[in-house]
């Protein structure tokens, strides 16, 4: 039999940060819902609600952590974590704030890896975070949360849904009793909508949207990491994957350029926007690098040493095509070769690419931000890197017929705007 581990987090009290409202309901009633639709549901409801509950500190929470991740699940087998509360970056981080998290000097919280951590030792063969938290800064250094997670979340192969993009806020709505963002993730389950990673995504964020228009509140943008790609696919209730049946139209919108350029952002917009399932080819790699725990050179190392010498120089976009079979529409970001254009093109599908560049000192500015990266690189081996992927193809890409050269020096709605108008063009629009 399927099992399904859930760990639930609500945190309304803390010592030191604003009160919220609804968190300690929010998770409360999603595990209720889940566990009708999932009765083989194992679920944990850990919760702060009092001003005088310090149950939830960060040690506890540690602790809890450290019990879910002893689950021994299987391969057959799913692990949930659902977090709704406050959380903050700090120091190229992302926490989840605990009772006891302060809002200046040392963090006192739980690091988003130590989660994902706790998930991949479950031993279940998918994971899902759900993170109904504001992704706004409270009074430290400007960094926001959620960026870090969201690519740590795709290089180890976990889904996770987020209640809004970084810089926004997670609004609750008390009249309901409920965050905007959980509330849809409860409606959706109430009313059974199909509840594959593809469509939960699609329904929240409709949802998510009509809520606060409706409700004169700020923007908040949800949106999901899907990885592996087929995953798009999977019923997190029953564990099956949904078969597409009927004529399809297979669009793929491909978007290269060098590392740090927008290109992630971009696609994860535009596939909430339109609809679409978005695939980074990063995490391709990543998925073969985990079989290589003993590696340790860099990711341009391994491809070069390892992956390319083992496989062909297209592998990477083979993957991905394989991944993709099921999908009818896909955004994919990160070639980095000639021959994976090549091999993308040479497809049944329909290719609209896009070559995304920056200036490098403004992604270098971008890389220090937001990745955590063992090697801190410097500027020149920032620039050095580049040099490095240009020569294996990536320069001659922003040259081969059909790709459209777009400097990404604006803002990101507006860039958004920008190829979204290009995409009028190939009959592609938003709600499609």
């Amino acid at each position: 039999m399927r099992r399904i581990k859930l760990l639930g987090v609500g945190i309304n009290a803390y010592k030191h940060l604003r009160t919220l409202s609804c968190c300690v309901n929010d998770v409360a009633v999603f595990t209720d819902e889940f566990t009708k639709k999932a009765s083989h549901t194992e679920a944990t409801l850990l919760v702060s609600g009092r001003s005088e509950d310090e149950t939830l500190t960060a040690v506890r929470l540690t602790e809890a952590l450290e019990t879910f991740s002893d689950a021994h699940l299987a391969a057959n087998d799913l692990a949930i974590f659902y977090f709704a509360g406050h959380g903050y970056a700090f120091d190229g981080k992302d926490y989840l704030a605990t009772f006891d998290t302060t809002a200046t000097g040392v963090p006192i919280g739980i690091n988003t890896e130590d989660v994902l951590e706790a998930l991949n030792r479950s031993g279940a063969g998918t994971s899902i975070m759900f993170i109904d938290a504001c992704r706004a800064n409270f009074g430290r250094e400007i960094e926001y949360f959620g960026e870090r997670t969201a690519e740590s979340a795709r290089r180890r192969g976990k889904m996770a849904f987020f209640s809004c993009w970084p810089g926004e806020i997670s609004n609750e709505l008390p009249a309901l009793g409920h965050g905007v963002f959980s509330y849809a993730l409860i409606t959706a389950l109430r009313q059974n909508v199909s509840t594959t990673a593809l469509e939960l995504e699609k329904f929240i964020f409709a949802n998510v949207n009509g809520l606060c228009a409706r409700n004169n509140l700020g923007r908040q943008r949800a949106y999901a990491v899907v990885v592996p790609t087929e995953n798009a696919l999977l019923n997190i209730i029953d564990g099956r994957y949904k078969e597409i049946a009927g004529p399809r139209r297979r669009n793929m919108i491909v978007i290269a350029g060098p590392s740090n350029a927008g290109k992630t952002m971009l696609g994860q917009s535009l596939s909430t926007l339109l609809n679409y399932t978005h695939v980074e080819m990063s995490s391709s790699v990543w998925k073969t690098a985990s079989n290589y725990p003993e590696y340790n050179g860099n990711i341009q190392e391994f491809m070069e040493q390892i992956v390319w010498r083992e496989r062909t120089l297209d592998c990477v976009a083979q993957d991905v095509l394989g991944a993709s079979s099921a999908l009818d529409n896909v955004i994919v970001c990160g070639a980095r070769r000639t021959e994976e254009v090549d091999a993308l093109f040479a497809s049944d599908w329909k290719i609209i690419p896009f070559y995304l560049y920056t200036s490098s000192t403004d992604r270098f500015r971008r890389y220090r931000k937001m990745v955590q990266d063992r090697f801190h690189l410097s500027y020149s081996d920032f620039v050095k890197k580049d040099l490095r992927e240009y020569s294996w193809g990536l320069a001659a890409i922003a040259h081969m017929d059909g790709f459209e050269f777009v400097l990404n020096d604006a803002e990101p709605d507006a860039l958004v705007t920008q190829i979204l108008r290009r995409l009028r063009s190939f009959d592609i629009r938003p709600g499609e």
